[in-house]
């Protein structure tokens, strides 16, 4: 099974308050195996999402090496990357980041009418997505007529709408109660093995973390296996 995404001595640095340089990620590798899903855990401050947004492209690494689905992020043009970012990966971040003005249905459809995809296809698809997620009678509602779990929930179906190969999760329950991240936790891990995506989470709660396939601490700046 081939590596979907890889990264060989990942390094980042910020400038220290107190000046000099904040080592984050101290020559971090990392492997990920197509439909593997894979999760990260450390302490809060410890650079789980730098690492995470580094990976998917978001952020770039002070020295190292990225490839992503087959790809040198350092040969990638600006356009390549956006088209990598946009049709081959899904995110899902801490906070839904949902479109406001749009219903769930547009929001977990949107990946797909910027693929190109015709409406009609598009909303069916998205619709899907909703319905495994248990928000068919939700898609119609605009965000914030939404409880936070369904906004998470809304977000994860906009990430796999496409089944990407590789999608990314930011402390996706972090901001959630127990019980409702309880759900948002099983119906995310369940949504990307359905589809056949990889998927690499960040979490600081163990229980989750376990639910992977395998399980990364990020300690000091270096990962190790849990």
């Amino acid at each position: 099974m081939s590596d979907v995404l890889r990264l060989e001595n990942v390094w980042k640095s910020f400038p220290s308050p107190s000046g000099g340089r904040l080592v984050i990620l101290n020559g971090v590798d990392l492997a990920v195996k197509a439909g593997e899903v894979v999760s990260i855990e450390g302490k809060s401050g410890s650079g789980k999402s730098t690492l995470l947004y580094i990976a998917a492209l978001l952020s770039t690494p002070d020295s190292g090496s990225i490839s992503i689905l087959g790809h040198d992020a350092s040969s990638l043009s600006l356009k390549d990357m956006l088209e990598i970012r946009r049709s081959g990966t899904g995110f899902v971040f801490q906070s839904s980041l949902l479109l406001s003005d749009f219903t769930a249905l547009e929001n977990a459809a949107m990946p797909l009418l910027i693929q190109g995809w015709k409406r009609k296809d598009a909303d069916e698809r998205a619709m899907e997505m909703l319905s495994m997620l248990g928000l068919a009678d939700r898609s119609s509602h605009r965000p914030d007529k939404l409880s936070g779990g369904e906004r998470q929930r809304v977000a994860i179906a906009r990430a796999l709408s496409s089944a990407p190969p590789l999608v990314f999760a930011d402390e996706p329950t972090g901001s959630l109660d127990e019980k409702s991240a309880e759900c948002v936790e099983e119906m995310l891990l369940s949504a990307a093995r359905t589809a056949g995506s990889a998927l690499v989470y960040v979490t600081h709660n163990p229980d989750f973390a376990s639910m992977a396939d395998r399980t990364l601490l990020l300690s000091e700046g270096r990962l190790s296996d849990v």
